[in-house]
């Protein structure tokens, strides 16, 4: 017997998408922990190290999180989704945000 239902959600590394389908699809997929899209093409990142990563984001961002300590009107956040523009939706692993938050819609 053959098991029907819906066809899994594509999101692979070199897909080329408009950001509402790439967003569409990302929601859909909750096993993958990153994927960007740059300039119109979807970038999944490979499992992180901690040697070569891990340990570098944890600096950045307690680096971002004393700065916004001395500086209320920033705010420090890693690994959200930005909506740069109509081709870009990327996650960086640090950033600050200004007072007036735009980079954070979602």
């Amino acid at each position: 017997m053959a098991l029907t239902g819906p066809a899994p959600v594509v999101l692979e590394s070199g897909d080329r998408l408009s950001r509402d389908e790439f967003f569409r699809r990302y929601l859909l997929r909750p096993d993958l922990r990153k994927a960007e899209l740059i300039q119109g093409v979807v970038y999944v990142a490979s499992p992180r190290r901690v040697d070569y990563h891990g340990r570098q984001q944890a600096l950045a961002m307690w680096w971002l999180t004393s700065y916004e300590l001395n500086h209320p009107e920033v705010r420090a956040c890693g690994e959200a989704s930005v909506f740069l523009s109509d081709d870009a939706l990327p996650q960086p692993d640090a950033m600050l945000l200004g007072p007036d938050r735009s980079a954070a819609r979602l």
